[in-house]
């Protein structure tokens, strides 16, 4: 019996080695701390219908400033004296690579074993919560750190990680996505979110690298995005800059460089995106020391496809820049106001305007007019050409009218030679041909150009052309290509041979278009296309060159041959030159005298 009693004794007491036993006398609650090799294990039963846990109390307080709660596996940490803020502490003295680390873990438990986790659940979940100043406060959850699973199939796992904090629309507080980063399960991506709305502002103090392919700023609101490149350094010199680099080891003659876009919908049935302009570089020249560029600004041209409006190129001598204007021989470059050209050192320097051509193919027409009128019976605008204004005593310029005449069989250009010059900046204003001297050479070529060819009937060059009718608006009677003569009442009549007082001495004029007086005016000398209904007595075909042609005395009619009855007269108004088809090409040109017939 003592044997036994001293065994239970020893037993008890062997119980105390490694142990402590606490037990609670009004639950009958036993509570054991207990030693291992490495560990000390607190073991807390829970009781029925309570959770039991570990907790740490201040002599001055009466909620635990330390509490874990096994049944929940819950931490609290608390200071309710206001002393500081309650910490937690990670430190090791480890001296190798490894630090301190905190790991949250997920695991789904059906009957004490893990199970597949799912699809949205959160793995981790830390608030940040305080009191609001309401009458009575009221706890709010100021920031929030989440992490959820994403997707959690086998080998395409993917997490979610949410930084939140509480924002407000004016009326209601809600924790908004500061942050948000959403793992791919296929593809090997991480998207990152950052800010809430489209007012919010993310701000990054250094340096931006973004590697990948695509970077995109929208917003619904009017006029926006904006992007802004602002440099707040104050010297005068800097600047901020938006740069386009190609860094590619092997750049060709031709590489693209660098674009802008711009791209709106059309209005397909189902709406595409069209380029509707662009801004493009390109490389002309790579060569070391001798780089070439060219910037195109290009519109999508009547079909959509898109053309240059505006090429910039590098010349072929030092510092020169050529530039063309439009695309295609119908394009129009229209310039409000005034246009300068060049800037001129001295006096030997010029600036030229030219028009380009493709090689093989013969020079273009270049042609300047003034502008057309636009709306019911406007005026045409004229086409003014002035020479430089002078200073002082200085002369002004002369408008000179250039030519380049054929010479030896080859592609070298020909010289160009004055041709006609107005020396319009003189006192005395005149106009001269080549070479020297005062004075005009007119040619009139109807040799590589034959009358019937490029006169019809009635229509005249190289002549003068009179607008005048004293007696007022006139209807003129008669053929085209007529002879009028003005009569002293200021009315134009039919000039006849037959009398003196109907032609001889008066001046003399032919109308070549008909119509109205003065408006179409009468021409008093030049070549004519006379129609044959309006001369007599023409020779045969081929026989009327060089011969004169005078006043008929069938009232307004040319005439080859010369009036021969008593008291007629004879006038020559001039020669006829050839002949087509009965019309007679005649250069008018009325004699001053003339012959009265007696007989």
């Amino acid at each position: 019996m003592i044997k036994w009693i001293g065994q239970h004794i020893w037993d008890f007491v062997s119980r105390f080695r490694n142990d402590i036993y606490i037990v609670n006398k009004e639950t009958s609650y036993e509570h054991k701390v207990t030693t291992s090799t490495n560990d000390v294990d607190v073991v807390v039963p829970s009781g029925p219908g309570s959770l039991a846990g570990v907790r740490l109390l201040n002599t001055y307080q009466e909620d635990p400033v330390f509490n874990f709660n096994v049944g929940r596996a819950a931490l609290n940490i608390k200071d309710d004296l206001g002393g500081g803020n309650p910490s937690i502490l990670l430190q090791t003295g480890s001296n190798s690579s490894f630090g301190t680390s905190m790991t949250f873990t997920k695991a789904r438990l059906s009957g004490g074993s893990i199970v597949a986790g799912v699809d949205d659940d959160v793995i981790n979940n830390i608030h940040y919560n305080s009191y609001n100043d309401a009458s009575t406060p009221e706890a709010i959850t100021f920031a929030q750190v989440l992490a959820t699973i994403k997707d959690a199939s086998d080998t395409d796992e993917a997490g979610t990680y949410q930084i939140k904090v509480t924002a407000s629309d004016g009326s209601t507080s809600a924790l908004q996505n500061a942050f948000q980063a959403i793992g791919s399960g296929t593809n090997n991506i991480v998207s990152t979110t950052i800010g809430h709305g489209g007012g919010s502002t993310a701000t990054v103090a250094g340096n931006l690298n973004a590697n990948g392919a695509d970077h995109s700023f929208t917003s619904a609101t009017a006029d926006k995005p904006v992007l802004s490149l602002t440099n707040t350094n104050t010297t005068s010199t800097s600047n901020a800059s938006l740069k386009f680099i190609k860094d590619a080891a092997d750049v060709a003659v031709g590489e693209f460089l660098g674009e802008i876009l711009f791209i709106g919908d059309n209005d397909a049935g189902t709406p595409e995106q069209i380029d509707y302009a662009k801004i493009w570089s390109r490389v002309v020249d790579e060569t070391d020391g001798s780089e070439k560029g060219s910037l195109y600004l290009g519109v999508a041209s009547y079909d959509g496809e898109m053309q240059p409006g505006i090429s910039i190129e590098s010349g072929n001598s030092e510092d020169e820049v050529d530039v063309i204007i439009g695309n295609g021989a119908n394009s129009i470059t229209h310039i409000d106001g005034y246009v300068t050209v060049g800037s001129l050192a001295s006096a030997t320097d010029s600036v030229s305007i030219a028009a380009n051509v493709t090689v093989g193919n013969n020079g273009g027409n270049f042609k300047v007019e003034g502008s057309k009128g636009n709306g019911t019976n406007k005026n045409g605008g004229p086409l003014q050409l002035s020479s430089g204004g002078s200073t002082g005593t200085g002369e002004g310029g002369n408008i000179i009218l250039q030519g380049t005449p054929p010479g030896s069989s080859g592609s070298s250009s020909n010289s160009t030679l004055s041709r006609w010059t107005f020396y319009t900046g003189k006192t005395v204003p005149y106009a001269a041909g080549p070479a020297t001297g005062i004075g005009m050479q007119n040619w009139v070529d109807l040799h590589t150009n034959t009358f019937e060819n490029s006169f019809t009937a009635g229509q005249a060059y190289e002549a003068t052309f009179l607008k005048y009718a004293p007696a007022g608006t006139q209807n003129v009677t008669g053929n085209i290509g007529e002879i009028f003569y003005l009569h002293t009442d200021g009315s134009w009549a039919q000039a006849d041979a037959s009398a003196t007082s109907t032609g001889a001495t008066q001046l003399l004029g032919v109308i070549a278009l008909g119509g109205a007086l003065p408006n179409k005016g009468i021409i008093l000398e030049g070549f004519i296309r006379i129609p044959t209904a309006s001369i007599l007595n023409t020779p045969g075909s081929g026989a009327v060159d060089g011969l004169p042609v005078y006043i008929s005395t069938t009232a307004g009619h040319f005439d080859f041959t010369a009036p021969s009855g008593n008291d007629e007269y004879v006038r020559c108004v001039g020669y006829a030159l050839d002949d087509h088809s009965g019309d007679v090409l005649v250069y008018f040109k009325p004699d001053n005298t003339f012959v009265k017939i007696t007989a």
